[in-house]
């Protein structure tokens, strides 16, 4: 089996434009399955101004020498793309155009602020999008994971969008 990962946000760029069924054509004409997965970068705060504030954080960190760097291969990307009459990628013509500002390239799209902020930004995911699962990251892996076990997964089950696989003894 085979995935395509985007964007949790791409779950609007997906809806009517044939994206999804395309690669899952493309999957069967190769004899495989295919799953989607949005790729969503959780950065949880006690409240979501602090969530918010640890995203400027990341952003004031941002190497803005690598980004300028990164330019000529993305433009050349968007002309080959534009040559071919294929779409171009959002997140591809978004690095050209935020090229001079401290704004990182973060896997998947980040989801920041409280518990509920989050809750609520993945539950219009998960009623809006066709995804077959996510892609979670963490810009402080365990104790950002422990936040979102103890905080946003117990709000998502309760609203009925997330299923313990077991429970703790």
């Amino acid at each position: 089996m085979d995935g395509l990962a985007v964007p949790a946000h791409g779950f609007k760029l997906l809806a009517g434009t044939g994206n999804r069924p395309l690669a899952e054509e493309i999957a069967r004409q190769l004899g495989k399955s295919m799953k989607t997965y949005a790729m969503v970068m959780i950065i949880p705060g006690e409240t979501t101004a602090a969530g918010l504030a640890r995203m400027e954080h990341y952003n004031m960190g941002v190497d803005m020498v690598a980004l300028h760097a990164g330019v000529p291969g993305h433009l050349e990307e968007l002309q080959r793309a534009q040559a071919r009459g294929e779409t171009v990628l959002p997140t591809l013509q978004r690095r050209i155009d935020r090229a001079n500002e401290p704004d990182p390239y973060i896997p998947g799209y980040p989801y920041a602020g409280s518990a509920e902020a989050i809750a609520q930004q993945l539950q219009a995911v998960i009623e809006a999008g066709d995804f077959d699962g996510f892609v979670l990251t963490f810009p402080e892996f365990i104790a950002d994971l422990q936040f979102f076990g103890e905080h946003v997964l117990p709000l998502l089950a309760a609203a009925g969008f997330a299923q313990p696989l077991c429970q703790a003894v």
